[in-house]
């Protein structure tokens, strides 16, 4: 990856709680077809501007087969688009990455992470890729208000204890996330979904190494209803 082509008005943004989420043009998606996801910028996924792209990258891991890399282009309104073709049906992982660059002495890294069901009722596990702070699902299903769902946060494949996740949810118009959770000694948390909408997760780690790195990671369920 090149050398990073943020501003100081990029870095002023991301340091007050930015961040890239990802959405799902639609619910579900067939084979043959082609997968558009939406990747959006702002905060508390509420979005503002489409960010600076120039640095994402996305990769997609299928549920069989090489992970590949997706397109990132701009969409046609207030987002950036990812799309691939969809192959057999079954969960697809959808991961944007956000390499910000350096900024008075610290390294940020921010992902973004989805899945997406190509076909009808398709229920399946998260996925784990071992690379930076992600957040994993146990199991993917239709989610309706009152249903619950468990997580794992993990940097570098590794669990990640009393760690403060932010949850919301897109319909929410309140200025702070009006849910959080603290991860337990394996690095799990749970939530009873209460409302409708595309509910997002986020965790923030800093990794503490010759050159810090500030690492945020972004989950995202869609379609409880």
């Amino acid at each position: 990856m090149g050398e990073s082509v943020f501003t100081e008005s990029d870095f002023a943004e991301i340091e007050s709680g930015y961040t890239v989420w990802l959405e799902p043009s639609h619910l579900h998606f067939h084979s043959g077809g082609q997968v558009e996801i939406k990747a959006l910028w702002g905060n508390k996924m509420q979005k503002d501007g489409t960010g600076n792209p120039l640095n994402w990258q996305a990769v997609v891991i299928p549920p069989v087969g090489e992970e590949f890399k997706g397109e990132v282009s701009y969409g046609e309104g207030l987002y950036q688009s990812v799309s691939f073709p969809a192959g057999e049906e079954g969960l697809y992982y959808v991961l944007v990455e956000n390499n910000v660059g350096t900024h008075k002495g610290t390294s940020y890294i921010q992902r973004a992470g989805l899945l997406v069901p190509v076909g009808h009722h398709v229920h399946g596990h998260g996925v784990a890729t071992g690379r930076g702070l992600e957040i994993v699902p146990s199991e993917l299903n239709e989610f309706h208000p009152g249903d619950n769902i468990s997580l794992q946060v993990l940097f570098n494949g590794q669990p990640l204890p009393n760690i403060d996740v932010k949850i919301t949810y897109h319909l929410y118009e309140g200025d702070d996330y009006p849910y959080s959770a603290t991860t337990s000694d394996s690095g799990h948390l749970s939530l009873t979904f209460k409302e409708k909408g595309h509910w997002m997760f986020l965790a923030q780690y800093k990794d503490q190494n010759d050159l810090p790195e500030y690492h945020v990671s972004t989950f995202v369920v869609p379609g409880v209803r």
